[in-house]
């Protein structure tokens, strides 16, 4: 609902570098040959802004994780599961952060979805009903998130054990 916001903002970017931390769609599984319809807005954009010369680098999210080769080789933006980048004299790790929900049932479920034999079903399905089917998980996931202080405290307990390890930033989104 909110997509025009996300292409206006792309379009106005005056930066040399963007990062966008994952969910960028609510869900995507890239298929060679097929863009999601509603995407396109929001892919015209990002392609605009490559165009500009921005380097976008984009830090797959939990929605996002299985996009293809599209963002790549179509719009020339890298991606990432995580990027530790220097930024002026600090250093900066950039996730998505869903990797710090420690709950057994989400960890489970991660790797269920992340598998080669889940996606061999996905590309079985085809794109419509893979659509279909990530959308139903997707939405089923909105229902099934730990409680904002939870999931945030695990986040921070996550993002300390980096800090610890010498870098002076993490950010994440999810």
């Amino acid at each position: 609902p909110n997509q025009h916001l996300l292409v206006k903002w792309l379009d106005e970017i005056e930066s040399p570098r963007v990062f966008l931390l994952g969910d960028i769609f609510g869900f995507w599984w890239g298929f060679s040959d097929v863009v999601y319809g509603e995407f396109v807005p929001v892919l015209a954009a990002l392609e605009r802004l490559t165009r500009r010369g921005v380097q976008v680098d984009w830090i797959r999210g939990n929605h996002d994780f299985a996009m293809g080769d599209f963002v790549e080789d179509r719009l020339g933006i890298a991606v990432h599961d995580q990027l530790e980048v220097n930024l002026g004299e600090r250093r900066f790790l950039l996730d998505h952060g869903d990797r710090a929900d420690r709950r057994l049932g989400y960890r489970v479920t991660r790797s269920v979805v992340r598998s080669r034999i889940f996606a061999g079903a996905m590309r079985l399905l085809g794109p419509g009903n893979a659509r279909k089917l990530g959308l139903s998980l997707s939405n089923a996931s909105h229902g099934h998130m730990a409680p904002p202080e939870a999931l945030l405290a695990s986040q921070e307990r996550w993002a300390l054990e980096y800090l610890h390890q010498g870098l002076d930033v993490v950010v994440m989104g999810h």
